[in-house]
């Protein structure tokens, strides 16, 4: 399977996007990258809780605007390609993201 990105043809004004495909040549899906599903993150006594903190990432196939929330609570709105920090928080706590087109992924994650 050839995984080379599509490319305009000469004098073509369509600009190329960068696709990100799985092995089996389907395109990947919007899917969290940091924190992955099921982890469990310990608080660090020692430290200040403003050093405590996870950096949400979001991979797609097509860069663009991703919105955040925990827990049902908005976080905000990044691009694609940035992360955005959360302060560690004991309990179990879910992350959604979305993208425009409404796709969701979903990690659940444990904070002691």
């Amino acid at each position: 399977m050839d995984n080379r990105e599509d490319r305009p043809t000469a004098g073509s004004n369509v600009t190329a996007a960068v696709h990100r495909v799985r092995t089996d040549g389907q395109l990947e899906s919007l899917r969290i990258a940091s924190p992955p599903d099921g982890a469990t993150y310990l608080v660090d006594p020692t430290l200040r809780r403003e050093f405590q903190s996870l950096s949400l990432r979001a991979v797609m196939p097509v860069p663009g605007a991703v919105e955040w929330s925990v827990d049902r609570r908005s976080l905000g709105t990044v691009e694609s390609d940035k992360s955005l920090t959360w302060s560690l928080a004991p309990g179990r706590h879910t992350f959604v993201v979305r993208d425009a087109d409404g796709r969701s992924a979903e990690s659940t994650i444990v904070v002691r």
